[in-house]
């Protein structure tokens, strides 16, 4: 924000807006559930008090990650390896489902 200032600002909401799921914060991880959702055909609006990623989402070093902050030993210890082995694909899946998001792959 120091650097770029505010890329985009959006007017205060000050209709009703007619949708099925009402997302309320507008961070990655409402951006994202707010992709989805829509994705799957669902009529989705969000809402925030501030502007988009301003909050939270502005603050962190926007790294992307699979790995957790215990070693992975220690996890199948205590959900045993097969939960451990889906967990680590869904976080690879999570990332490349992202970077499919903003780099479409492009037909060669």
């Amino acid at each position: 924000m120091l650097k770029n200032g505010l890329l985009n600002s959006y007017l205060s909401l000050r209709n009703s807006i007619p949708c099925e799921v009402l997302i309320v914060g507008g961070g990655i991880t409402a951006l994202l559930l707010a992709y989805q959702l829509s994705k799957e055909g669902y009529e989705t609006a969000m809402i925030d008090r501030l502007d988009v990623c301003l909050g939270n989402t502005s603050a962190t070093t926007a790294m992307l990650q699979y790995e957790i902050d215990e070693p992975l030993c220690s996890v199948i210890e205590k959900v045993g390896e097969a939960a451990d082995v889906d967990s680590c694909k869904e976080g690879v899946l999570a990332i490349e489902t992202v970077e499919n998001i903003y780099f479409p792959m492009q037909d060669t």
